[in-house]
């Protein structure tokens, strides 16, 4: 039993390796990523006002608001407000959407790969080049974007449910 769950342990350590930097005290500087605290500010606060789903965001746009979730993914957000009602901040929340989605991607890799190609070995080379890839790297580091980060865990996960409905009907 214990062995069946070595290999996602170890997969989950080196995503932690990679994703150190969200570890720490503060938001490091992205493109998105400071302005992802924020919408997740204000997701609350139109949540707290009984609004949902959540479409205008009446705080931002210097207190004249916008539609932003009309146009900006939300699904991230209302994740990010399940770790907010567990007690993280807002910027902890936000350091949680990305870190969980990143992680199960990469495990969602692992078994996809490994049932694609019947290799444990294959999945774990497969998980580990998605996990280091130049696009997520980017996408985590440089842009900061919670929304596509989120939605690169959906990928393999698809691929895998897909995979499955075609071997077993």
């Amino acid at each position: 039993m214990i062995k069946k769950y070595i290999i996602p342990f170890v997969l989950t350590i080196l995503c932690v390796v990679i994703l150190l930097p969200f570890f720490e005290k503060g938001f490091f500087e992205t493109d998105d990523g400071t302005w992802a605290v924020i919408r997740q500010a204000s997701m609350h606060s139109e949540l707290r006002q009984g609004q949902f789903p959540v479409r205008w965001s009446g705080s931002l746009n210097f207190g004249y608001g916008y539609p932003l979730f009309n146009f900006s993914y939300p699904g991230p957000y209302y994740l990010g407000e399940a770790f907010h009602l567990f007690g993280l901040s807002f910027l902890s929340s936000v350091k949680a959407v990305f870190v969980i989605s990143t992680v199960v991607s990469v495990i969602a890799m692992y078994y996809f790969a490994s049932e694609l190609w019947r290799n444990k070995i294959a999945g774990i080379i497969a998980a580990i080049f998605f996990l280091a890839a130049p696009y997520r790297l980017i996408n985590l580091y440089q842009r900061g974007s919670i929304g596509e980060t989120l939605a690169i865990a959906f990928f393999p996960l698809l691929c895998l449910m897909g995979l499955r409905l075609l071997t077993t009907g």
